[in-house]
């Protein structure tokens, strides 16, 4: 992973690497615990997309390369450990499109995600029981 950081903060994960993990892991390098996830491209594999049916996630898996056509979401803690929640479009190789709650990916050749961090203690996440999800609450 290598990052360069402006007021946002640029990040390439290379082949192998978990998406999840290299947001982390460049949100903690940045010095921030509340960052949102701007943009996303590159390309994945041994993906799982969920769809929240209201209850619970229907998760579907992926395991051939997709090209990752937009990834959004955000990084925040819940209850003192990283939480990355993210959305992503995903393209197979006959160009079908699918979506949604990205729950795993691993970078297949390299992603390039752009990530804006707000300093530390602006939002974290904690469960609702009216969603019965993690929510982002803004915590100053």
């Amino acid at each position: 992973m290598r990052t360069a950081v402006n007021q946002n903060v640029a990040v390439l994960l290379d082949d192998g690497e978990s998406v999840m993990d290299g947001i982390a892991k460049a949100c903690e390098q940045a010095g921030t615990d509340s960052a949102m996830v701007l943009s996303g491209i590159g390309m994945m594999r041994e993906v799982e997309l969920g769809y929240w049916n209201g209850r619970e996630y229907e998760l579907h898996s992926f395991e051939s390369p997709m090209e990752l056509l937009s990834l959004g979401g955000s990084f925040a803690m819940l209850e003192g450990s990283p939480s990355v929640h993210l959305h992503a479009a995903l393209a197979d190789g006959s160009h079908m499109v699918m979506g949604g709650h990205l729950s795993r990916g691993v970078v297949h050749n390299i992603n390039e995600i752009a990530l804006a961090p707000f300093g530390r203690g602006m939002f974290a996440r904690k469960y609702s029981e009216r969603t019965r999800l993690n929510m982002l609450q803004f915590t100053r």
